[in-house]
């Protein structure tokens, strides 16, 4: 018998890519792909969210504070300073004492006298 011996035709693979990008990544880098968005996303709206927050603060009324008045020390005002009298004073008569300018003089007062006085009812030259 004779044997013939077939001899294997040599085969070749064909291998169809993708022309996507999508395709092309391997499943676990695409995995970590779509965590990475997921998580985008999330720092997204937690930024809007933050952002709508601090505009809502901003509109809101602010309750009016407690200022107090500031303190002011009472300093008095100065006495007004009287024009000293006359220690003593003495006037001849009445018409001395109008051309000084003291009449009518008051019982007490320096230059009254009893003697200016007529009528004795405490105010001379009148």
């Amino acid at each position: 018998m004779t044997s013939t011996a077939r001899t294997a035709a040599p085969t070749t693979t064909v291998t169809q890519t993708a022309t996507t990008s999508e395709s092309t990544v391997p499943a676990a880098a695409g995995a970590e792909s779509e965590a990475a968005r997921e998580q985008a996303a999330r720092e997204e709206a937690d930024r809007e969210r933050v952002a709508r927050e601090q505009a809502a603060a901003a509109q809101r009324p602010t309750q009016p504070t407690y200022t107090p008045e500031p303190r002011s020390t009472y300093v008095p005002a100065p006495a007004p300073v009287a024009e000293p009298a006359p220690q003593s004073a003495y006037y001849e008569n009445c018409s001395a004492a109008r051309a000084a300018g003291a009449a009518p003089l008051y019982r007490g007062q320096p230059g009254y006298a009893s003697k200016l006085d007529r009528d004795n009812d405490g105010v001379a030259c009148e």
